[in-house]
């Protein structure tokens, strides 16, 4: 009996250091992007567009980071975006979820003069945080931002939303 109680324990710990293992390395959505830096923001602004989505705001954080005293500051470029329908119903129904608008793309130079994409994975918060959330961030919010994402990558991503799996 005592085995079978230590081997549930540590199949229970095993699962649960996998689990924040996984999360951890696909908080963050990374794409490469096939354009130059400023041809990337400007198939981005026009992809967030088509979408129906609203760009709130573009900043320029290299621009701002040298203003406070930085220096050797690579090209990066925040876009933040939402989409009304979406920001809305996530206000009306947890407003606590405001932290998360808008979404932001960031735009950056690597050291390799390559050109890549960041966000935060919305499908895995989405997931972790439940209910609506869940309904709208992980699923909603997610699949139109990995399509906007898309517009931009070498290999169109496969998005998979939580009613496809």
């Amino acid at each position: 009996m005592g085995t079978i109680l230590i081997g549930i324990i540590i199949g229970i710990a095993v699962t649960v250091v996998a689990e924040m293992l996984t999360i951890r390395s696909k908080t963050v959505l990374i794409q490469s992007s096939r354009f130059g830096f400023d041809e990337t923001v400007e198939i981005l602004k026009q992809a967030v567009a088509e979408a129906g989505w609203t760009v709130a705001g573009i900043e320029d954080l290299r621009d701002s980071l040298k203003k406070t005293g930085a220096e050797k500051v690579r090209r990066v470029c925040l876009l933040k975006v939402y989409k009304a329908e979406y920001v809305s119903e996530l206000l009306r129904e947890v407003p606590h979820t405001a932290c998360f608008i808008p979404s932001v793309f960031a735009v950056y130079e690597t050291d390799s003069s390559g050109v890549e994409v960041s966000k935060i994975n919305t499908g895995i918060i989405g997931k972790v945080l439940g209910g609506v959330i869940a309904r709208v961030l992980g699923n909603s919010i997610y699949a139109a931002e990995a399509k906007i994402l898309g517009s931009v990558s070498e290999i169109k991503p496969e998005i998979k939303t939580e009613s496809e799996e």
